[in-house]
């Protein structure tokens, strides 16, 4: 067992710091990182430790927690449904200047103990090339859920990124995504480019349009990706009553967007499901 250097060996060490390479124990990393960082990032981390005491990432192995993966209509009415029990993979308390650099370091650290099939990363505004550096290094992941992404246009993909981005379009597993925040509808072209394999998506908060203006772009995502894997959509709405429903079916029917359908309100949440 190595000796942890922070803790004096309270705590075993198994996390390699990506500023110096020492080995430090769970409990003592985000401190360690405080400490040996580079200066311009000392402040951020020590406000980050200071606000939370998680680690960079956390992974949640064989866990039986229902998660938004289980969150499907059918889950939902079957109570008796088994939960995901496979490998979870949370990034947390990343100041925004260092996602890129730390992502891959804590990655190659996880994939040392188990192999992830589930990401999420709560960090808002999340850059694309960071996700694609991500997801990138994760190549099993089913699903993924992140708060919100970043569609800065200053900021360009590189021909690496571009290369990384169409290789990930091939080889994706990626059938279940959860955006927490729509504010741009450049964040739908590029996870309909980011997951062509996607049956279900998930949206908790739509700040930049309506509910008929969400799905008329949606369904016009997937007629010019030509996406064939769609079927199931899961969005808020702000009037809980089932005149909600009769609206979107109207809506649906009206644009002629879909022949074989059902909608369903549970809550302030809709279930649109096709065939």
């Amino acid at each position: 067992m190595t000796i942890c250097p922070e803790c004096y060996g309270v705590g075993e060490a198994v996390i390699s710091c990506g500023f110096c390479g020492a080995y430090v124990c769970e409990e003592c990393y985000m401190r360690h990182l405080v400490m040996c960082g580079p200066d311009d990032e000392k402040q951020k981390l020590d406000e980050t430790t200071k606000a939370s005491q998680g680690l960079l990432c956390r992974m949640i192995e064989k866990d039986s927690t229902k998660r938004w993966y289980d969150d499907t209509e059918d889950n939902i009415i079957n109570h008796y449904v088994k939960h995901s029990t496979f490998t979870n993979l949370t990034f947390e308390c990343i100041p925004s200047s260092m996602f890129e650099e730390v992502i891959p370091k804590e990655i190659e650290r996880v994939l040392t103990i188990s192999n992830i099939y589930h990401l999420e990363i709560p960090a808002k505004k999340v850059s694309i090339p960071a996700l694609i550096q991500a997801v990138n290094l994760l190549p099993n992941i089913t699903t993924l859920k992140v708060h919100s992404l970043s569609t800065d246009e200053t900021t360009e993909l590189t021909l690496k990124q571009l290369l990384i981005l169409c290789s990930i379009k091939e080889t994706s597993k990626i059938t279940k995504v959860y955006l927490e925040e729509i504010d741009d509808v450049k964040e739908l072209d590029f996870l309909f480019t980011f997951c062509p394999c996607m049956d279900y998506f998930k949206v908790r908060c739509i700040n930049t349009m309506d509910v008929q203006s969400f799905l008329l772009t949606i369904f016009k995502k997937i007629k010019q990706n030509n996406n064939h894997h769609l079927r199931s959509l899961c969005f808020p709405v702000q009037t809980v009553d089932e005149q909600i429903v009769k609206n979107i079916e109207r809506m649906i029917n009206g644009e002629k967007l879909l022949s074989n359908f059902r909608v369903k309100r549970i809550l302030d949440t809709v279930y649109l499901r096709w065939k």
